[in-house]
């Protein structure tokens, strides 16, 4: 949709500071997600405040691409 924009992600994610609110989800491969240090899941919408700070780890099981789509 008109607004969203989605990074593929292979193998090792990158660590993202949000200068704007937005609204992401991460599906695909398992990959650990941590919003200001603290985990989060998978295939859900996360609220992401301005100034937060977004880390995708390494993937890790099946699989070698993540999917990060972001609305904001």
């Amino acid at each position: 949709p008109e607004g969203c924009a989605a990074l593929e992600i292979t193998m090792s994610g990158p660590l993202l500071r949000f200068n704007t609110d937005a609204v992401v989800a991460v599906t695909g491969a398992h990959i650990p997600i941590t919003l200001d240090g603290q985990a989060c899941a998978m295939n859900t919408a996360l609220f992401v405040s301005a100034g937060s700070t977004l880390s995708l780890g390494t993937i890790a099981g099946a699989g070698v691409r993540s999917y990060l789509c972001v609305r904001g």
